[in-house]
């Protein structure tokens, strides 16, 4: 059976298959405890973060989230930002910068969480592109699938180049407009490829 240690946790442990561990857990500006079960068979839709990989690893896989060396295109809304900031963080630390980041909430005032951080990586060029839809902004309502049919052809371009596509936030109302959008613009053959080949992946709720 697998073992990892966690160095987190208070003094020595060790975390093996089936074994239950209270943690924090982030998913978004705020957190909350809870507790997770090392589980042997992973399956997942979506990224991860380091906690992931961590009990993937525990349990006798190779971790979940991966870090594509082509570009990366993450889309989500609300709290959504906080698993695709992960992911951002991850492959900024590891010196890829082909990410773009579209991003969308209600009101930019209130609602552009990590601001301050993304629009940094934004500036120096560790977030290549990054769109911006905050429905309540305007007049005429625009969210992220705005945003993708809006720039379909630089999308077809990042796909034929080898981008991974990473949606994470609601699974009403945003997950299945983003979906039609990408159908719309790459074609179904095209999405089913990125889909059985893990370069379409969902992270919705």
């Amino acid at each position: 059976m697998a073992t990892v240690k966690i160095s987190a946790l208070p003094g020595p442990a060790t975390l093996a298959s089936d074994t239950l561990i209270p943690v924090v857990v982030s998913s978004g500006p705020t957190t909350q405890k809870s507790t997770l079960a090392a589980l042997r068979t992973i399956i997942f839709s979506g990224g991860s973060g380091f906690a992931s990989d961590v009990l993937g690893i525990a349990a006798g896989g190779t971790g979940v989230s991966g870090t594509p060396t082509n570009g990366q295109i993450l889309i989500g809304n609300g709290t959504g930002i906080a698993s695709l900031r992960g992911l951002l963080k991850q492959r900024i630390a590891a010196g890829r910068m082909r990410n773009w980041l579209i991003f969308g909430e209600r009101h930019r005032q209130h609602d552009f969480f990590y601001q301050e951080e993304i629009e940094a990586w934004h500036a120096r060029g560790a977030i290549a592109r990054l769109d911006l839809a905050f429905s309540r902004d305007q007049a005429e309502r625009r969210y992220v699938q705005h945003c993708l049919d809006d720039s379909a052809e630089e999308l077809r371009t990042w796909i034929a180049e080898g981008a991974v596509i990473f949606v994470c936030g609601s699974l009403a109302g945003m997950a299945p407009a983003v979906d039609a959008s990408l159908r719309a613009i790459l074609g179904e053959d095209a999405l089913q490829d990125l889909i059985a080949r893990s370069r379409y992946r969902r992270d919705v709720y």
